[in-house]
């Protein structure tokens, strides 16, 4: 028998373990930290809950600040914009109550 729960958690494919980003939407005074990750034919984001201080603050279409680091690094090592493509409701057991938030950089 399968272990689906554990099937879907084991797919979804970190971009580092220790990818974090601090994002700001315009018209917020805070950074908000979250994990990047990258899911297979998904891209590049991360999982928000509903009742989160910043969700409804995203939408798709919405350019956010964003700065990054990764496991070498103890302070974020660059600062770029974003823009939000898309936010999905995830449904499975694993993920449910959460928001996929999926993001593109926009070139500078």
């Amino acid at each position: 028998m399968k272990n689906t729960l554990k099937q879907n958690y084991y797919s979804l494919e970190k971009t580092d373990d220790f990818t974090r980003a601090e994002l700001k939407p315009n018209g917020y005074d805070l950074y908000y930290l979250v994990k990047l990750r990258k899911l297979k034919g998904k891209g590049v984001g991360f999982f928000i809950k509903q009742d989160s201080v910043i969700f409804n603050k995203l939408e798709a279409g919405k350019v956010l600040e964003m700065k990054y680091w990764t496991r070498r690094a103890t302070k974020p090592v660059k600062s770029i914009k974003v823009k939000v493509k898309n936010i999905k409701k995830q449904n499975r057991e694993l993920l449910n109550g959460h928001y996929w938030v999926c993001i593109s950089v926009l070139r500078v």
